[in-house]
This record gives structure tokens, sequence and C-alpha cells, in this order.
């Protein structure tokens, strides 16, 4: 496997003795450990010598690795079969439910046509199912990842685009999205600096190419969300 892989809707990340500050991201998230088990601390909750864990989008949550290899994944909760994986699990309740311990990690072509999470999880995941999102939202998100690099992208500019007030529009996207439109735009950066940085872009580059003012700004973000600096994860 690869240390970081991205591609659409799915990210993957192996890595070795980490530990996160608080953070909070838009991804539904899986935590596996295979020979070193680790401690998430979510909200309240904590969660003490565990080797998986599947953790709600926008939860917040602080991971503590010991010396062993961690696999973490993340998923776009906006896909169908992740909206399905989701709700397999009891998610909008539970926020992070307790996963039993794998084997092996499992290939990364796997996790990314999702037959990891069908065969080995065996979660029923129905292909020909519809996202529950409002279309006008579904629009509203494939322009915001088509257009990263537009310096402002407005509440005002998206709420035109789809014929509604700005609030109406503001108030319908957290409702479908879950988080406010302005932290799903820094999201979507954060995503596509990432897939900058993979091309071989350096950080300057990669975060004004996303929308980003720059490289600090960009930094700041990413450790916002994932509790590490990028550098520590995408390393060049």
């Amino acid at each position: 496997m690869l240390n970081f892989v991205l591609t659409s809707g799915v990210a993957c990340y192996l890595g070795q003795n980490i530990k996160t500050a608080r953070h909070t991201h838009h991804a539904l998230e899986f935590i596996f450990g295979i020979d070193q088990p680790f401690d998430l601390i979510a909200d309240e909750t904590e969660f003490r010598g565990i080797y998986g864990v599947v953790i709600h989008p926008n939860h917040p949550h602080r991971f503590i690795g010991g010396q062993g290899q961690y696999l973490f994944i993340y998923l776009e909760p906006e896909l169908s079969p992740v909206q399905q994986i989701n709700n397999h699990y009891d998610l909008p309740v539970k926020k992070v439910v307790r996963l039993n311990r794998l084997s092996a990690f499992p290939d990364t072509a796997t996790v990314i046509d999702f037959t990891f999470f069908t065969e080995l999880l065996n979660i029923t995941i129905t292909p020909t199912s519809v996202s529950k999102t409002d279309p006008r939202i579904i629009s509203t998100v494939e322009f915001i990842k088509n257009d990263l690099a537009r310096g402002q992208l407005s509440a005002d500019l998206l709420a035109e685009n789809i014929h509604l007030s700005t609030s109406r529009f503001c108030h319908l996207f957290k409702e479908q999205i879950g988080i406010p439109v302005r932290r799903y735009i820094l999201w979507c950066r954060i995503q596509g600096a990432a897939k900058e940085l993979i091309k071989g872009s350096n950080f300057t580059k990669a975060a004004h190419a996303a929308g980003f003012s720059d490289s600090a700004h960009f930094s700041r973000t990413f450790m916002e969300m994932f509790g590490v600096s990028p550098s520590a994860v995408l390393k060049r």
C-alpha cells in the first residue's frame, strides 16, 4: 500500500507513530491498527487499547498511536455508498463505533472500489441507491470542486447559481451537508492542495492552485482538520 492515496471521494493514509491534536473534518473515517492498538478520544468518550474504529463526519476526535502502523481511511460522506456505511453503523446517532481487529491491512484498490467494506466488513451496499442529497446542493458541490482556483467562492455566488437567496442557500447547504458552506469550501481546498502535492508541486504552488492565500493558510487549515501538519503526512 502506498503511504498516501487520494482519489475521487476516498483517501487512504498508512503511517507510524502518530499522535494528533483534537481535530474535526468532513470525512467519514475508519482507523485500523494491526500490530499495536491505539487510543481515541472523541468528545468526552475515551476508547483505550482498540484496533479499529469508525467515526461520523464532523465529529471532534484525537488519535494516539504507538510504534506500530495505522491505516486511516477517509470517505466523502456525500457518496451514496458512504451514506449507506454511515447508516449501517448508525453513526448519525452513535458518532463513534469500535470495530474488530483486522488480520491484515486491506489493499488500496479494495478500499477505493468499496469491496473491502462489503466483503470484509460485511456491509450491504446497494449500487443503485440514490443519494438523498438535494440535487441543487449536489450541483453546488460539483461547482465548488471544479472551481477551487477561484479566489472568492462566496455564498452569494453559489446561491445565485441555483437561484436561491443567500440565507436560504446557507441554511439548505448546512442542513444537507452537515457543515457551513465556508467550512466545506476549505475542506475541498484541502483535498485540492493534497492532489497537487501528490503530483509533485511544492507547498506554495499547491496552496495557490487550491485557492488558499498562501501555504501558511493551507497548513493551518490542514492542522485544524487532521490534527497534524501537512508535511508530516504529505512528505515529498
